[in-house]
């Protein structure tokens, strides 16, 4: 934390799928004066986000669920890159990511295949989460399920393969608007992951 600010009390003031904190806190600004404010934050645990690249057809693999907090704001399903919560049972971010990418695909990815590419503070204004990237490399011919998830999570997905040119031009034109799904894809073309 920075030495101007001091957070004085922070305390739950709400708990259930996700936990709200609210923080006092005392602001030393430039010219010597202080004020004191009130933050909310959505107290979460980091996540993966992971996109999957399909080397031999030069796809990309994506995956569409209900999403409550946009349903009121989209026409269509969102499409998105295989993404979750880092567990407690997780020992790193990468072997999250390696386990979402079952969970959502059926994939099983080897660890020699995921690419790190940034981590990222999605939404710092409200929320703690920070999400890793990687770019998962497919490079042989195997099946992806149509439909997967996790039942118990209530987890209904779809998986969607679309060329690497459609791809991008999707990212442009808004058909593909999720935050962490467009900077994965642009991560990797920069780095040269992905060649269009």
């Amino acid at each position: 934390m920075a030495e101007n600010i001091e957070l004085e009390k922070e305390g739950i003031v709400y708990s259930g799928y996700l936990k709200i904190k609210e923080g006092s806190i005392k602001h030393k600004l430039p010219g010597g004066k202080t004020v004191e404010y009130k933050r909310e934050k959505i107290d979460k645990k980091d996540a993966v986000c992971v996109l999957l690249y399909h080397k031999i057809r030069k796809t990309i693999i994506l995956v569409s669920q209900f999403r409550y907090a946009v349903n009121d704001r989209i026409k269509e399903p969102l499409l998105e890159a295989v993404a979750g919560i880092v567990d407690s049972h997780d020992k790193t971010p990468e072997q999250a990511a390696i386990r979402e990418l079952k969970e959502e695909t059926g994939i099983r990815l080897k660890k020699e295949n995921l690419i790190f590419l940034t981590e990222i503070f999605p939404s710092p204004g409200y929320t703690s989460e920070k999400i890793f990237i990687y770019l998962g490399l497919i490079d042989e011919d195997i099946e992806i399920k149509k439909t997967a998830g996790v039942e118990t999570e209530n987890e209904y997905i779809e998986t969607v393969e679309i060329p690497v040119k459609e791809f991008y031009k999707s990212c442009s034109d808004g058909r593909v608007a999720d935050a962490k799904t467009v900077i994965a894809g642009l991560l990797s073309v920069s780095n040269a992951h992905i060649i269009i």
